[in-house]
């Protein structure tokens, strides 16, 4: 999964947002903890995380987030 990141926002703290809003949305499905694997210092956020739906059908995702914040203006 990709996201671009088009306004300064802090990535990590808007993961954990994404992560709350799935265990509330995401009924029926057991969703393990969305951990960092990557932070470049330079835009690139990566995280994992497992979705278990209980029968024989489990989805393993990387999240990316890519920060262009910083070459993105708002048109004047």
């Amino acid at each position: 999964m990709l996201g671009y990141v088009v306004n300064a926002i802090n990535i990590n703290e808007n993961a954990g947002v994404i992560d709350d809003l799935q265990r509330v949305l995401l009924i029926g499905v057991t969703i393990g903890e969305m951990s960092l694997e990557c932070d470049d210092g330079k835009g690139l956020h990566r995280y994992h995380c497992s979705y278990h739906t209980g029968a024989d059908f489990d989805v393993d995702l990387a999240h990316i987030f890519y920060d262009f914040s910083d070459v993105i203006c708002e048109k004047i």
